[in-house]
């Protein structure tokens, strides 16, 4: 990445990256490489891994570049969101760190829905759609993680599915109350205003508006 100049640098560097991640899956929709520093053990670390991938892989193909991997994330998306399956990533609770992978999966439902999405069959579908539904039914930290249960509302009402209108209200009215003037924010009422802020709030704002 380092020396990408170019769009066809970046989408090269990307199918590398990809082809490197796949080949440590540890099974569907699981990918757990020796070295980690994820805050939870066992099958949310490969969740986490998995689901990171897709930061790069749905943009790379919304962007009209191919990695060949698709059945790959197709099938991990199925597995882990089937509470059947024995992929399955579990079930989230108040402020699991699990729901940050919300946002990686709903960012690749809104850039490329044909894709990763609508080749599954309806109960993959419902399944995916009610994975993350679940932000609903919890608590999250009261900071950019209220972005992560926008995104995955915006996403169940681009899959088809019902939206919470009113976690979405009330979440977009508190990312608003962050809002510090001139283009900053502070992650949360009182958080911090670093450089991890554009990360979530202006580039999922941006997601948002498109």
């Amino acid at each position: 990445f380092a020396r990408a100049r170019h769009r066809t640098d970046f989408q090269e560097a990307s199918k590398w990256l990809v082809d490197q991640a796949v080949a440590q899956a540890a099974g569907p929709g699981s990918i757990c490489p020796e070295a980690h520093s994820q805050h939870y053990p066992g099958q949310g670390a490969g969740m986490e891994g998995f689901c990171r991938l897709l930061w790069g892989a749905a943009p790379l193909v919304a962007g009209g570049g191919t990695h060949g991997k698709s059945a790959f994330f197709r099938e991990g998306l199925v597995a882990g969101t089937d509470p059947r399956h024995t992929g399955f990533w579990g079930e989230p609770v108040d402020y699991d760190q699990r729901f940050v992978e919300h946002a990686s999966i709903a960012t690749a439902l809104l850039l490329a829905r044909e894709w990763i999405f609508d080749p599954l069959d309806d109960g993959a579908k419902a399944n995916v759609i009610a994975w993350l539904d679940r932000i609903n039914r919890a608590e999250v930290v009261p900071n950019n993680w209220r972005l992560f249960r926008v995104l995955a509302n915006a996403a169940i009402r681009h899959a088809g599915g019902t939206p919470d209108h009113g976690r979405l209200e009330s979440d977009l009215a508190a990312v608003d109350g962050y809002y510090l003037g001139n283009g900053w924010y502070g992650d949360g009422a009182d958080g911090a205003r670093d450089y991890y802020n554009p990360m979530a709030f202006h580039f999922y704002g941006l997601l948002l508006t498109r």
